[in-house]
């Protein structure tokens, strides 16, 4: 499934923001978040070192946020604006996650990895070895993926699908984090109440930022630890 989006007047655009609808994705919009994603992240830092091929990209890009989607949609913690041109991917703190959602991201993993090939597998790894030195020790929201399709960029579509997160952490209590390897990104997210914590340097192409949203609700029951 393929949906051409028309640019929108930059006049129009920070309206839309105002009354745009955002709700949370179902299983029937997999194949535009994917589209939405594969498009907004096609010069991204990190997704360029998983994926550098040009012949490749679209293939493996897209077995990638596949996997993505498929790991979170059971815990309702996608938003999408109406036509998912723009997009927040969140995962819940791992202490929610049950034996069977664990059991199932394994195997979602496997089938990805099958997909993407070995050294792009191998990219992947190393990339989350790095991350996991430089996130907090404490329960954490994790937003993941956050993307407007490139031709919504600017109309303040993903503040939108971001804020429809950031509110259900504050409801349901917590930190919520996120990492970039863009340099252009911490300056974006500190304008909306982010702050680094950290930045780690590896082999990865770039460095990466470690940002944690300054509001916290202190009641999230911290449960057993994995």
């Amino acid at each position: 499934m393929s949906r051409r989006y028309e640019p929108l007047p930059k006049h129009h655009a920070v309206w839309e923001c105002w009354w745009m609808h955002v709700r949370l994705a179902t299983e029937a919009d997999r194949p535009l978040v994917i589209e939405t994603v594969v498009a907004a992240f096609a010069q991204d830092p990190a997704f360029r070192y998983f994926f550098p091929g040009d012949d490749r990209y679209r293939e493996q890009a897209t077995a990638f946020v596949g996997y993505l989607f498929d790991k979170r949609i059971e815990h309702r913690t996608i938003w999408v604006t109406d036509d998912c041109s723009a997009t927040s991917l969140w995962s819940p703190p791992d202490h929610m996650l049950t034996e069977n959602s664990r059991a199932r991201a394994v195997a979602l993993a496997a089938s990805m990895q099958q997909q993407v090939g070995a050294d792009a597998a191998t990219r992947l790894g190393t990339y989350d070895a790095a991350v996991d030195r430089g996130l907090p020790p404490q329960p954490f929201w994790y937003l993941g993926i956050l993307a407007a399709h490139p031709t919504r960029a600017g109309g303040g579509f993903g503040r939108a699908v971001m804020d429809a997160g950031l509110e259900h952490v504050r409801t349901a209590g917590g930190v919520a984090i996120l990492e970039t390897t863009n340099p252009g990104n911490p300056a974006y997210y500190q304008r909306w109440g982010w702050e680094v914590i950290d930045t780690v340097e590896s082999e990865t192409p770039s460095t990466v930022w470690i940002l944690q949203a300054s509001s916290r609700l202190e009641h999230i029951d911290e449960g057993p630890r994995p």
